[in-house]
């Protein structure tokens, strides 16, 4: 029966993480048969992939449901923990619209100082306890990292456990006969790693761990090998090439072997496999050929790659990635007490398991290894062992092709013992597992991601001085990410796809009409789900604007000047996402980019015309394909008009024949280049040929390109509108179009969908409103339609099958009218704690950067502006029938009320807010509450002596004395935190209420 049930469940198209889950839950819950249709039933319910719920689509743009609300990442720095702290955060967090927090702590060299509360203590366990029960309360979800810092691993690694990598040592035999050689053990030292630990100034390696260190050998022999004399006659690879070639490395486009003639080329008859001689662990007999000979002792020990960046004592070995026992030790002493602590709480709230992007390096041995190559590959790996010294055996090409299969072989352990092992482990909890499935590692990120339950991509902003506004940092190496895991969620049937959000070095410059932009084009790029980095823990009060996580992230935490303001923003965001995260996403050509590993994001470089989308796919995913209907389907609802094949000529036979499948069946399947054979030695040679001659007969892109492609297959742009970005995604019955405009100006376009006979709305995700659109023309195949866009303004535009029911009935483009303007006196009060007293009069609005006074004129925080009007023209009231108060230019953010009357938070220019049920004739009472940011009050700071010691601008010694008795900076400053982005001649920035202010009127 429950074969029956699981074959169904990957007929819906569900992917296998969702399919793992159901098993899991099967097997580890005690259903009695009777009861088992039933509880399976309610077991898909609880698993269908969100989006696909058929809810009410409008009701729920206006009011979305909390799981689709954005996340941050929430930073505990260095032990700097404390209840009241947490309380506070998550309360501030629930309170402006953020949905949940994935945790991570974090110390090193440049962190802040150790706090109360040490990694990992009794008492640490206690506020760990406490965050994910407060999360509870008020309905957040929890993602807990696998570690301190961006690990896995600590002091209860042992050297044995850790990860291992190939390490060998040679020895000279000068003349034939009977020898008897004393192998030198190869070199192992673990001090070198140990002086590159990420420690704050002062502190020195956990005893703990270096007792283990000197303690535990973790050198273990795998071969003795006899090669011509390296001396002479034998030239090696060089380090730098062979790391990227033998597993341990992450570079996609990798040298050639074939580049570099220097390299010696060895038969395998003149490698001579000695392993069975050994007399002891040090000495051999050998009966030794006439000549000079290198004898090679290898063996895999300990890469001694340690945890980062973490709190001193959980600084620590990275477990095994290539064996269980690795995750394992490392679930059993750090995860499960904390799960097991939480109780009912894992899997409501402790939602996530979350591995981050990867920074421990590479491995590329373990136990067995030898044992798992041959299994996997079909071939020892044993006469091939000497490539993995920088050996070339037989052929450059006979050596590149076992490299490739030593890199396949160690991706997949990668994926089953370390994260498939890690799911397994928390899956009987009900939890699961988010990953940033790229980085430093030898392993195919596309494959990778697609075993996550919650994909999560990463852009940057642009580095230090920056511009006013923020761009992408395309030399980044995760730009390219947000593509690479929106086509994993695409292809594997995921609902949503995450970003480490804003991650930058920006200082406090930023607010969120500065991000708005660069948001919407990672939205536009696929990304559904903002983990905004970040939000750093503030556990003291008194400590303002708090602790950072060193120079790095925004700042996005209750001490933030604008936090009380941000609530529309994050509502915004929320409405992109619930639709982002709705049905599928729509895209016209699949590419095969290559197979096997590493596949890094940052490598992928992949163009279509404008107008059209894509998705990258793995070799897991071709294996799902179907072609029907004219197209290249998926079991997860997406279909393509053409599948197009790696530029690196190379496929494995499964996925060569799965694609001459497709091919025969009617698919449209184009080379980039030709294939000219497999890329491993697995079945070599007959495996070659037969690609070779499968693809001999797939054609290649036309010498237009994909343009001329296109139109000779009558494929038009799904979307046609200059300089916006866009995304297309398909329900059921609805097609949902997110446009965006990224200029800092107002735009009027013309666009056109690949979408008819539907009726057409405009939603607006600031607001929640949704217009019916009349003024458009439809033919055959596509709709078209004049949109209009304030600066960095956004729409959906969403296509029913049903007819429109009327929503709003004003305009969504409203032509407004001046009719009167703000001026004379008003009435400015600053906040009394940060020096200024008193209310001034002003005469006239400027930026407070202007004034004399240094406490306004380095002011940062909340001011309100205030005054009483009236309307000289009285009779405009009947005239019109919608009013707003236009404030102009703001820096950065305002509150406005008129009569008592709370108008509404504006984030982004125009500056403005509805006053039309507020307004009257005389006697209206405005007021105007205005923030700006940090900068100006840091900057001003900077003017003052200093009152802790610093080694450099990120990293404070230690707290000083006056902050630990809780008495105000004896050198006068107001801020205090832990990474001083600011100097004194740094500029200061415009902040205020700047004007004009005016009343505009429009029907």
């Amino acid at each position: 029966m429950l074969k029956v049930i699981f074959h169904r469940i990957s007929r819906f198209g569900w992917d296998s993480n969702i399919v793992l889950r159901f098993k899991q839950l099967v097997f580890t819950t005690h259903i009695p048969n009777m009861f088992l249709p039933v509880t399976l039933l309610l077991m898909l319910t609880i698993l269908v992939p969100e989006g696909l719920s058929g809810q009410d689509l409008a009701s729920s743009f206006r009011q979305p449901p909390d799981k689709v609300k954005p996340w941050v990442f929430w930073f505990w720095m260095n032990g700097n923990i404390t209840r009241d702290g947490i309380t506070k955060d998550l309360e501030a967090l629930k309170r402006v619209g953020i949905g949940g927090v994935l945790w991570m702590e974090v110390s090193g060299p440049t962190w802040a100082p150790q706090g109360p509360l040490e990694a990992g203590s009794k008492e640490w366990l206690e506020a760990m306890h406490w965050a994910i029960s407060e999360a509870d309360r008020l309905g957040l979800s929890f993602a807990l990292s696998v570690d301190f810092g961006y690990g896995s691993g600590g002091p209860h690694i042992t050297p044995d456990i850790s990860m291992q990598q190939l390490v060998w040592s040679e020895t000279e035999v000068s003349s034939g006969g009977p020898v008897t050689l004393h192998l030198e053990k190869p070199v192992v030292d673990f001090t070198s790693e140990v002086k590159k630990a990420w420690l704050r100034p002062g502190q020195k390696m956990n005893p703990e761990v270096m007792k283990k260190l000197n303690e535990i050998d973790s050198y273990r022999d795998v071969a003795v090998f006899a090669i011509p004399s390296m001396k002479k006659d034998v030239v090696l690879l060089p380090e730098d090439q062979l790391k990227n070639q033998d597993g341990r490395g992450w570079v996609t486009h990798l040298e050639p072997l074939s580049d570099n003639n220097k390299i010696t080329t060895l038969q395998r008859q003149q490698v001579i496999d000695i392993t069975g001689q050994i007399q002891s662990s040090n000495t051999i007999q050998w009966n030794a050929p006439e000549g000079d000979w290198t004898v090679i002792r290898l063996g895999y020990a300990s890469n001694f790659k340690m945890t980062r960046p973490s709190p001193q004592l959980a600084v620590g070995l990275e477990c095994d990635r290539l064996h269980p026992r690795g995750i394992e030790a490392h679930f059993e002493h750090r995860l499960k007490p904390i799960i097991e602590m939480v109780k009912d709480k894992a899997g409501r709230t402790l939602q996530y398991i979350h591995i981050d992007s990867w920074e421990a390096d590479g491995q590329n041995w373990t136990v067995d290894f030898a044992e798992e190559f041959l299994k996997r590959r079909g071939y020892a790996i044993q006469p091939w062992l000497p490539v993995l010294i920088g050996v070339v055996i037989e052929s450059a090409d006979k050596s590149e092709r076992f490299l490739w299969d030593m890199r396949q072989t160690v991706n997949e352990l990668i994926l089953d013992r370390y994260i498939d092992r890690l799911r397994e482990l928390i899956a009987p909890y009900g939890i699961q597992f988010s990953c940033e499935p790229y980085g430093h590692l030898c392993a195919n990120s596309l494959v990778y991601g697609g075993r996550s339950d919650f994909p999560i991509a990463e852009f940057w902003t642009e580095s230090r001085n920056p511009k006013p506004f923020p761009s992408f940092d395309r030399t980044r190496a995760w730009y390219h990410s947000m593509k690479g895991l929106a086509s994993v969620a695409n292809t594997y049937g995921k609902s949503r796809v995450g970003a480490e959000a804003f991650t930058g070095s920006r200082g406090w410059i930023d607010h969120p009409y500065l991000m708005k932009s660069m948001g919407d084009e990672a939205f536009a790029n696929g990304i559904s789900h903002y983990v905004i980095h970040l939000s750093a823990h503030q556990p003291y009060d008194r400590m303002k604007p708090g602790l950072t996580h060193r120079r790095w992230g925004q700042h996005f935490n209750r001490h933030q000047t604008w936090w009380e303001f941000s609530k529309p923003y994050f509502d915004y965001v929320t409405r992109c996402q619930y639709l982002l995260q709705c049905g599928r996403r729509i895209v016209d050509v699949a590419c095969l980019y290559h197979e096997g590993a590493p596949l890094n994001f940052n490598d992928i470089q992949f163009e279509l015309p404008a107008g059209y989308d894509y998705d990258f796919c793995s070799s897991e995913t071709i294996q799902r394909m179907e072609f029907k209907n004219g197209k290249i389907h998926l079991p997860t609802g997406v279909s393509y008009h053409c599948l197009v094949l790696p530029r690196s000529g190379r496929l494995t036979l499964p996925t060569a024949l799965k694609i001459d499948e497709l091919y025969k069946a009617g698919a449209s399947v184009y080379l980039q280049s030709p294939i000219d054979g497999t890329p491993g030695l697995e079945e070599y040679p007959l495996a070659n040929e037969k690609v070779k001659e499968m693809a001999a007969d797939w054609p290649l892109l036309p010498e237009g390109g994909w343009q001329q492609l296109f139109n000779s297959e009558n494929i038009k742009p799904d979307f046609v509108g200059e300089d916006l970005n866009w995304i297309h995604r398909h329900t059921e019955d609805t097609d949902i179009y997110f446009v965006a405009n990224p200029k800092h100006e107002d735009i009027k376009r013309e666009c056109r969908f690949r979408i008819a006979e539907k009726s057409v709305e405009l939603w607006n995700p600031e607001t929640g409103e949704i217009f019916p659109l009349h003024d458009i023309q439809q033919n055959d195949d596509c709709t078209s339609m004049i949109l209009q866009f304030e600066l960095d303004q956004s729409w959906f535009i969403v296509f029913h099958d049903r007819a429109v029911v009327q929503k709003e009935t004003k305009n969504p483009f409203p032509s407004w009218n001046p009719v009167e303007e703000l001026k004379g006196d008003w009435n400015l009060q600053f906040d009394p704690d940060w020096g200024i007293k008193d209310a001034l009069a002003i005469k006239e609005l400027h930026s407070w950067s202007e004034y004399s006074d240094p406490l306004v004129k380095y002011y940062s925080g909340t001011a309100v502006y205030s005054k009483t009007f009236d309307i000289e023209n009285s009779n405009i009231l009947n005239e019109y029938s919608r009013f707003c108060l236009d404030l102009g230019d703001v820096k950065v953010m305002a509150r406005v009320r008129l009569n008592g009357v709370n108008c509404g938070v504006t984030w982004k220019p125009p500056y403005r807010v509805d006053i039309t049920e507020t307004i009257k004739p005389n006697s209206n009472m405005l007021e105007i509450e205005v923030v700006n940011t940090w900068v100006n009050r840091m900057v001003g700071d900077e003017q003052l002596p200093l009152d802790s010691e610093w080694e450099n601008w990120e990293t404070l010694l230690e707290w000083p004395d006056w902050f630990l008795d809780g008495r105000p900076s004896p050198a006068g400053r107001f801020t205090f935190t832990t990474a001083r982005h600011y100097k004194k001649d740094s500029p200061i920035l415009p902040a205020g209420l700047l004007g004009p202010v005016r009343i505009l009127a429009g029907n």
